[in-house]
């Protein structure tokens, strides 16, 4: 194809509107926005909405997937029913309740002194906690000692436990963790603990 019928073809192309010149000088706003026959508007409030829903995506929040857990493990379950076995009808036995559920900071601290007392205990549980039948009134807390862990975050809420029973004056009984239990050993326990908060 000769450049004579290109020329041709590109002098009876339809032309294009072109865009006006940006005024000399200051701007008004009112000015800006009009400037481009109106086009400005609706690019600024389509990239908003596309903003909007881009953020929307982000923040939604996932489907509920949850399943079932046993509360207790094999070796918890087994020392759970010994200890119903022990402790008979007088008193009832509530496993993992939280800490916080139990004990609180004293009402006659300062605000921030009892948060700061508070956070520790507000997601950790004691294992068990014996509480008498007509009141639920707690008696004694029970951990169960595993001897085969001996990791220092472990030992760290042992002894926060540790701490937090003993100001608050609930007698703590540690029982060793193991496949079988007799009755009177954990009475031997929950004694002990009952005389040491007493002592």
């Amino acid at each position: 194809m000769s450049i004579e019928i290109i020329d041709d073809l590109i002098d009876h192309l339809p032309s294009l509107p072109s865009l006006p010149s940006l005024p000399d000088g200051p701007t008004l706003p009112g000015e800006m926005m009009s400037w481009g026959g109106g086009w400005l508007i609706p690019v600024v409030v389509a990239v908003a909405i596309l903003g909007l829903v881009v953020a929307g995506r982000k923040v939604s929040r996932p489907a509920f997937r949850y399943s079932r857990v046993k509360l207790f493990t094999d070796p918890e379950l087994n020392f759970y029913r010994a200890l119903d076995r022990a402790v008979g009808k007088e008193f009832r036995i509530l496993g993992k309740i939280r800490i916080a559920d139990v004990v609180n900071p004293r009402k006659n601290l300062r605000m921030d002194v009892r948060k700061k007392l508070f956070y520790p205990i507000a997601a950790k549980h004691f294992d068990f906690v014996l509480c008498r039948s007509d009141s639920m009134e707690p008696v004694v807390v029970i951990e169960l000692v595993n001897k085969e862990i001996n990791k220092k975050d472990k030992r760290h809420r042992d002894s926060l436990v540790y701490k937090v029973c003993r100001s608050a004056k609930l007698p703590l009984a540690r029982v060793v963790l193991k496949e079988i239990y007799e009755t009177e050993e954990i009475l031997i326990e929950i004694k002990r603990a009952v005389g040491d908060i007493k002592t």
